[in-house]
Protein backbone atom coordinates (compact mmCIF):
# COMPACT_ATOMS: atom_id res chain seq x y z
CA UNK A 1 0.00 0.00 0.00
CA UNK A 2 0.97 3.41 -0.65
CA UNK A 3 2.80 5.07 2.54
CA UNK A 4 1.12 8.13 1.72
CA UNK A 5 -2.00 6.99 1.13
CA UNK A 6 -2.00 4.80 4.67
CA UNK A 7 -0.49 8.19 6.38
CA UNK A 8 -3.59 10.07 5.23
CA UNK A 9 -6.18 7.70 5.86
CA UNK A 10 -4.85 6.81 9.37
CA UNK A 11 -5.00 11.72 9.78
CA UNK A 12 -8.21 11.29 8.74
CA UNK A 13 -9.37 8.98 11.41
CA UNK A 14 -6.85 10.09 14.14
CA UNK A 15 -3.51 12.20 14.22
CA UNK A 16 -1.06 11.60 16.68
CA UNK A 17 1.62 14.06 17.01
CA UNK A 18 5.06 13.69 18.67
CA UNK A 19 7.46 16.43 19.69
CA UNK A 20 11.01 15.30 18.95
CA UNK A 21 13.83 17.03 20.90
CA UNK A 22 17.67 16.51 20.78
CA UNK A 23 19.38 17.70 23.80
CA UNK A 24 22.35 18.15 26.58
CA UNK A 25 22.51 19.95 29.52
CA UNK A 26 19.47 21.59 29.33
CA UNK A 27 17.89 21.68 32.22
CA UNK A 28 18.04 25.09 32.26
CA UNK A 29 15.22 25.48 29.70
CA UNK A 30 13.61 22.40 28.79
CA UNK A 31 11.20 22.48 31.89
CA UNK A 32 9.41 25.78 30.25
CA UNK A 33 9.83 23.69 26.76
CA UNK A 34 7.83 20.61 28.23
CA UNK A 35 5.17 22.69 29.64
CA UNK A 36 4.27 24.19 26.56
CA UNK A 37 3.74 20.81 24.77
CA UNK A 38 1.11 19.82 27.67
CA UNK A 39 -1.87 18.93 25.94
CA UNK A 40 -0.93 19.28 22.68
CA UNK A 41 1.84 16.64 22.09
CA UNK A 42 0.10 12.90 22.31
CA UNK A 43 4.02 11.88 22.65
CA UNK A 44 7.90 13.55 23.24
CA UNK A 45 10.62 11.55 22.18
CA UNK A 46 13.85 12.97 23.61
CA UNK A 47 17.56 12.05 22.40
CA UNK A 48 20.08 12.91 24.86
CA UNK A 49 23.24 13.15 23.67
CA UNK A 50 25.20 12.94 26.81
CA UNK A 51 23.83 15.37 29.43
CA UNK A 52 25.91 16.08 32.81
CA UNK A 53 23.68 17.90 34.37
CA UNK A 54 19.82 17.13 35.55
CA UNK A 55 18.25 17.11 32.11
CA UNK A 56 17.83 13.53 31.51
CA UNK A 57 15.76 13.33 35.41
CA UNK A 58 13.75 16.12 33.94
CA UNK A 59 12.92 14.55 31.04
CA UNK A 60 12.05 11.03 32.70
CA UNK A 61 9.80 12.88 35.63
CA UNK A 62 7.67 14.75 32.57
CA UNK A 63 6.98 11.06 31.44
CA UNK A 64 8.51 11.43 28.01
CA UNK A 65 10.38 9.06 25.62
CA UNK A 66 14.01 8.90 26.72
CA UNK A 67 17.39 7.72 24.34
CA UNK A 68 20.68 7.98 24.95
CA UNK A 69 22.70 8.92 21.90
CA UNK A 70 26.74 8.95 20.99
CA UNK A 71 27.05 12.21 19.62
CA UNK A 72 28.60 12.20 16.11
CA UNK A 73 28.93 15.99 15.00
CA UNK A 74 25.92 15.65 12.67
CA UNK A 75 22.37 17.03 13.68
CA UNK A 76 20.76 15.24 11.16
CA UNK A 77 22.05 11.98 11.89
CA UNK A 78 20.15 13.01 15.36
CA UNK A 79 17.02 14.49 14.31
CA UNK A 80 16.53 11.72 11.90
CA UNK A 81 17.36 9.17 15.01
CA UNK A 82 14.20 10.99 16.79
CA UNK A 83 11.98 10.33 13.89
CA UNK A 84 12.50 6.45 13.72
CA UNK A 85 11.84 6.43 17.42
CA UNK A 86 8.77 8.34 16.76
CA UNK A 87 4.95 6.49 16.59
CA UNK A 88 3.15 9.75 16.23
CA UNK A 89 1.19 10.14 12.58
CA UNK A 90 3.55 13.89 12.72
CA UNK A 91 6.36 15.08 13.61
CA UNK A 92 6.75 18.61 15.55
CA UNK A 93 10.62 19.32 15.87
CA UNK A 94 11.27 21.71 18.99
CA UNK A 95 14.75 22.42 20.63
CA UNK A 96 15.07 23.17 24.09
CA UNK A 97 15.80 26.31 24.50
CA UNK A 98 11.97 26.88 22.40
CA UNK A 99 8.28 26.87 23.34
CA UNK A 100 5.17 26.36 21.52
CA UNK A 101 3.46 29.84 21.58
CA UNK A 102 0.25 29.66 23.58
CA UNK A 103 -2.21 30.50 21.01
CA UNK A 104 -0.39 27.49 18.45
CA UNK A 105 -2.60 24.30 19.12
CA UNK A 106 -5.71 25.14 17.38
CA UNK A 107 -3.36 26.15 14.24
CA UNK A 108 -1.69 22.52 14.79
CA UNK A 109 -4.65 21.12 14.90
CA UNK A 110 -5.84 23.06 11.65
CA UNK A 111 -2.63 21.80 10.10
CA UNK A 112 -3.24 18.06 11.35
CA UNK A 113 -6.90 18.53 9.70
CA UNK A 114 -6.18 20.37 6.66
CA UNK A 115 -2.17 19.82 5.35
CA UNK A 116 -1.95 16.19 6.47
CA UNK A 117 0.62 15.24 3.82
CA UNK A 118 2.25 19.00 3.86
CA UNK A 119 5.57 19.90 5.01
CA UNK A 120 4.86 23.41 7.93
CA UNK A 121 6.51 25.99 8.27
CA UNK A 122 6.81 27.51 11.76
CA UNK A 123 7.88 31.08 12.87
CA UNK A 124 10.88 31.12 15.53
CA UNK A 125 10.71 34.40 17.16
CA UNK A 126 13.90 35.24 18.59
CA UNK A 127 14.29 38.26 21.30
CA UNK A 128 17.45 40.39 21.25
CA UNK A 129 19.02 43.63 22.32
CA UNK A 130 20.23 46.24 19.70
CA UNK A 131 22.66 48.81 20.40
CA UNK A 132 19.60 51.58 21.26
CA UNK A 133 19.02 49.49 24.30
CA UNK A 134 15.81 48.00 23.02
CA UNK A 135 14.58 44.79 22.92
CA UNK A 136 13.59 43.37 19.25
CA UNK A 137 11.84 40.40 18.28
CA UNK A 138 13.42 38.75 15.00
CA UNK A 139 11.27 36.44 13.13
CA UNK A 140 12.45 33.29 10.69
CA UNK A 141 10.29 31.06 9.26
CA UNK A 142 11.52 27.13 9.28
CA UNK A 143 9.76 24.02 8.91
CA UNK A 144 9.29 22.29 11.55
CA UNK A 145 5.85 20.05 11.38
CA UNK A 146 5.96 17.56 9.10
CA UNK A 147 4.03 13.57 8.41
CA UNK A 148 6.14 11.16 9.56
CA UNK A 149 6.83 9.35 6.26
CA UNK A 150 10.16 7.69 5.46
CA UNK A 151 10.66 10.17 2.08
CA UNK A 152 10.85 13.04 4.78
CA UNK A 153 14.08 13.52 6.40
CA UNK A 154 17.17 15.94 7.62
CA UNK A 155 20.45 16.81 5.74
CA UNK A 156 23.78 18.35 6.88
CA UNK A 157 25.28 18.55 9.92
CA UNK A 158 24.44 21.74 10.77
CA UNK A 159 21.69 24.01 10.15
CA UNK A 160 19.91 20.96 8.78
CA UNK A 161 16.97 21.36 6.38
CA UNK A 162 14.33 19.13 6.35
CA UNK A 163 13.89 17.52 3.37
CA UNK A 164 11.20 15.10 0.93
CA UNK A 165 12.44 13.16 -2.03
CA UNK A 166 8.54 13.07 -2.84
CA UNK A 167 7.73 16.15 -5.21
CA UNK A 168 4.15 16.04 -4.21
CA UNK A 169 5.09 16.96 -0.89
CA UNK A 170 4.25 20.94 -0.18
CA UNK A 171 4.86 23.17 1.91
CA UNK A 172 2.66 25.56 4.03
CA UNK A 173 2.87 28.31 6.20
CA UNK A 174 1.30 27.27 9.60
CA UNK A 175 0.89 30.39 11.73
CA UNK A 176 2.57 27.95 14.62
CA UNK A 177 4.99 29.85 16.75
CA UNK A 178 8.04 29.15 18.73
CA UNK A 179 9.47 31.30 20.95
CA UNK A 180 13.10 30.89 21.01
CA UNK A 181 15.37 31.82 24.73
CA UNK A 182 18.46 30.51 23.16
CA UNK A 183 20.17 33.78 22.82
CA UNK A 184 19.89 33.95 26.69
CA UNK A 185 22.23 31.49 27.26
CA UNK A 186 25.91 32.50 29.68
CA UNK A 187 28.86 34.15 27.79
CA UNK A 188 30.63 30.87 28.05
CA UNK A 189 27.87 28.55 27.25
CA UNK A 190 27.15 31.11 24.01
CA UNK A 191 31.30 30.87 23.30
CA UNK A 192 30.69 26.68 23.48
CA UNK A 193 28.35 26.76 21.19
CA UNK A 194 30.07 29.23 18.72
CA UNK A 195 32.98 27.13 19.12
CA UNK A 196 31.09 23.84 18.16
CA UNK A 197 29.38 25.33 15.09
CA UNK A 198 32.11 27.07 13.54
CA UNK A 199 34.16 23.53 13.48
CA UNK A 200 31.05 21.55 12.30
CA UNK A 201 30.75 24.49 9.49
CA UNK A 202 33.78 24.81 8.16
CA UNK A 203 34.17 20.30 7.74
CA UNK A 204 30.75 21.21 6.01
CA UNK A 205 32.10 23.95 3.41
CA UNK A 206 35.11 21.36 3.04
CA UNK A 207 32.92 19.19 1.83
CA UNK A 208 30.79 22.00 0.05
CA UNK A 209 32.83 25.17 -0.85
CA UNK A 210 30.59 26.69 -3.30
CA UNK A 211 27.26 26.10 -0.73
CA UNK A 212 25.98 29.78 -0.55
CA UNK A 213 23.67 28.79 2.35
CA UNK A 214 26.58 27.40 4.44
CA UNK A 215 28.51 30.80 3.52
CA UNK A 216 26.03 32.21 5.13
CA UNK A 217 25.63 30.21 8.46
CA UNK A 218 29.49 30.32 8.50
CA UNK A 219 29.08 34.11 8.26
CA UNK A 220 26.61 34.05 11.41
CA UNK A 221 28.73 32.27 13.81
CA UNK A 222 31.71 34.52 12.54
CA UNK A 223 29.47 37.40 13.71
CA UNK A 224 28.80 35.68 17.20
CA UNK A 225 32.26 35.16 17.67
CA UNK A 226 33.25 38.30 16.93
CA UNK A 227 35.15 38.45 13.53
CA UNK A 228 33.58 40.54 11.53
CA UNK A 229 36.00 41.01 8.31
CA UNK A 230 35.92 37.40 8.00
CA UNK A 231 32.25 37.06 8.52
CA UNK A 232 31.68 39.94 5.97
CA UNK A 233 33.72 37.90 3.16
CA UNK A 234 31.26 35.21 3.76
CA UNK A 235 28.41 37.01 3.43
CA UNK A 236 28.90 38.72 0.50
CA UNK A 237 30.11 35.37 -1.51
CA UNK A 238 26.75 34.49 -0.52
CA UNK A 239 24.76 36.92 -1.62
CA UNK A 240 26.49 36.92 -5.35
CA UNK A 241 26.23 33.21 -5.22
CA UNK A 242 22.63 32.38 -4.17
CA UNK A 243 19.99 31.38 -6.32
CA UNK A 244 17.75 34.15 -6.86
CA UNK A 245 14.81 32.07 -5.31
CA UNK A 246 16.48 31.44 -2.02
CA UNK A 247 14.46 31.73 0.86
CA UNK A 248 17.08 32.93 2.97
CA UNK A 249 18.41 35.34 1.03
CA UNK A 250 16.35 38.27 1.78
CA UNK A 251 17.80 37.70 5.87
CA UNK A 252 20.94 37.03 4.14
CA UNK A 253 20.43 40.45 2.72
CA UNK A 254 19.78 42.50 6.41
CA UNK A 255 22.80 40.39 7.95
CA UNK A 256 25.29 41.89 6.03
CA UNK A 257 23.52 45.51 5.85
CA UNK A 258 23.82 45.62 9.67
CA UNK A 259 27.43 44.20 10.10
CA UNK A 260 28.29 46.75 7.44
CA UNK A 261 26.24 49.28 10.06
CA UNK A 262 28.41 48.54 12.94
CA UNK A 263 31.36 48.28 10.97
CA UNK A 264 30.74 51.61 9.66
CA UNK A 265 31.36 50.85 5.93
CA UNK A 266 28.74 53.33 4.56
CA UNK A 267 29.70 53.22 0.73
CA UNK A 268 29.65 49.65 1.03
CA UNK A 269 25.90 50.12 2.54
CA UNK A 270 24.44 52.21 0.32
CA UNK A 271 25.48 49.61 -3.02
CA UNK A 272 23.92 46.85 -0.99
CA UNK A 273 21.03 48.68 -0.07
CA UNK A 274 20.48 49.11 -4.01
CA UNK A 275 20.73 45.69 -5.13
CA UNK A 276 18.56 44.40 -2.54
CA UNK A 277 15.68 47.29 -3.96
CA UNK A 278 15.97 46.21 -7.05
CA UNK A 279 15.55 42.80 -5.68
CA UNK A 280 12.94 43.52 -2.62
CA UNK A 281 11.10 46.56 -3.36
CA UNK A 282 8.18 45.74 -0.42
CA UNK A 283 10.78 44.61 2.16
CA UNK A 284 9.53 46.64 5.10
CA UNK A 285 12.91 45.84 7.01
CA UNK A 286 15.17 47.04 4.14
CA UNK A 287 13.42 50.61 4.60
CA UNK A 288 13.78 50.66 7.95
CA UNK A 289 17.06 49.50 7.83
CA UNK A 290 17.49 52.58 5.43
CA UNK A 291 15.89 55.05 7.51
CA UNK A 292 17.57 54.09 10.99
CA UNK A 293 21.23 53.87 9.05
CA UNK A 294 21.18 57.98 7.74
CA UNK A 295 19.68 58.45 11.25
CA UNK A 296 22.88 57.05 13.05
CA UNK A 297 25.08 58.10 10.27
CA UNK A 298 23.35 61.64 10.60
CA UNK A 299 22.99 61.63 6.93
CA UNK A 300 21.37 65.43 5.89
CA UNK A 301 18.42 63.72 4.29
CA UNK A 302 15.42 64.56 6.78
CA UNK A 303 13.02 63.58 3.60
CA UNK A 304 14.38 59.85 2.86
CA UNK A 305 14.22 59.53 6.86
CA UNK A 306 10.11 60.40 6.71
CA UNK A 307 9.90 58.31 3.14
CA UNK A 308 11.08 55.42 4.02
CA UNK A 309 9.37 54.71 8.11
CA UNK A 310 6.54 55.76 6.37
CA UNK A 311 6.69 53.12 3.63
CA UNK A 312 7.32 50.64 6.26
CA UNK A 313 4.14 51.58 7.53
CA UNK A 314 2.15 51.56 3.72
CA UNK A 315 3.53 47.71 2.85
CA UNK A 316 2.74 46.83 7.30
CA UNK A 317 3.76 43.25 8.32
CA UNK A 318 5.10 41.00 5.62
CA UNK A 319 6.33 38.24 7.87
CA UNK A 320 4.24 35.44 6.10
CA UNK A 321 6.40 36.60 3.00
CA UNK A 322 9.95 37.64 4.32
CA UNK A 323 11.62 37.27 7.06
CA UNK A 324 11.36 40.17 9.53
CA UNK A 325 11.97 41.86 12.70
CA UNK A 326 8.77 42.20 14.12
CA UNK A 327 6.89 45.78 13.87
CA UNK A 328 9.37 46.93 10.88
CA UNK A 329 6.24 47.37 9.09
CA UNK A 330 4.10 48.45 12.44
CA UNK A 331 4.78 49.61 15.59
CA UNK A 332 8.82 50.18 15.39
CA UNK A 333 8.02 52.03 12.42
CA UNK A 334 5.48 54.48 14.29
CA UNK A 335 7.77 55.02 16.98
CA UNK A 336 10.43 56.30 14.96
CA UNK A 337 9.03 58.66 12.78
CA UNK A 338 7.79 59.73 16.82
CA UNK A 339 11.40 59.60 17.28
CA UNK A 340 12.14 61.94 13.54
CA UNK A 341 8.94 64.40 14.63
CA UNK A 342 9.71 64.72 18.23
CA UNK A 343 13.59 65.82 17.15
CA UNK A 344 12.19 68.23 15.30
CA UNK A 345 9.95 69.83 18.05
CA UNK A 346 7.06 68.79 15.63
CA UNK A 347 5.40 67.38 18.92
CA UNK A 348 1.90 66.67 17.51
CA UNK A 349 3.16 64.49 14.83
CA UNK A 350 5.38 62.85 17.21
CA UNK A 351 2.76 61.93 20.04
CA UNK A 352 0.32 61.03 17.19
CA UNK A 353 2.97 58.15 16.23
CA UNK A 354 4.14 57.45 19.49
CA UNK A 355 0.69 56.92 20.06
CA UNK A 356 -0.09 54.23 17.24
CA UNK A 357 3.34 52.21 18.39
CA UNK A 358 1.72 52.04 21.68
CA UNK A 359 -1.83 51.02 20.96
CA UNK A 360 0.16 48.20 18.87
CA UNK A 361 1.63 47.21 21.99
CA UNK A 362 4.98 48.66 21.95
CA UNK A 363 5.03 49.63 25.67
CA UNK A 364 8.94 51.60 25.40
CA UNK A 365 6.36 54.39 23.26
CA UNK A 366 4.86 54.83 27.06
CA UNK A 367 8.06 56.31 28.56
CA UNK A 368 8.48 58.15 25.01
CA UNK A 369 4.76 60.01 25.39
CA UNK A 370 5.41 60.65 29.43
CA UNK A 371 9.13 62.54 28.04
CA UNK A 372 7.24 64.28 25.40
CA UNK A 373 4.43 65.51 27.55
CA UNK A 374 6.74 66.89 29.80
CA UNK A 375 9.38 68.27 27.44
CA UNK A 376 5.79 70.38 26.04
CA UNK A 377 5.05 71.35 30.01
CA UNK A 378 8.37 72.67 30.30
CA UNK A 379 7.90 74.76 26.96
CA UNK A 380 4.80 76.00 27.91
CA UNK A 381 5.55 77.70 31.30
CA UNK A 382 8.77 79.37 29.34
Amino acid sequence: MDESKAVDNTVTQQAKLTACLIVKDEERFLPACLASLSGIADEIVIIDTGSSDATKEIASSKGTILYAYAWEDDFAKARNFAIEKATGTHILMIDADERLGKESKDKIDRFLREYPLSLGQVAIKSPYQQSDGLTYTASSKVTRIFPNLSTIRYQGRIHEQIISTDPSIQTVATGIILEHDGYALSDQAMRDKTKRNLKLLEAELEREPHNAYLHFQVGKTLVADRQQEEALEHYELALVSAQEQATYRPELLMATLYLLKDMKFQDKIWAWVRWGLERYNDYPDLYFFVAKALMEFQVDNLPMIQQCLELCISLGDRSEQYPCVDGTGTFLAQFNLGVFYEVQNQWEEAQNHYQSSLDQGFTPAKAALDRLQSKVLLMKKR
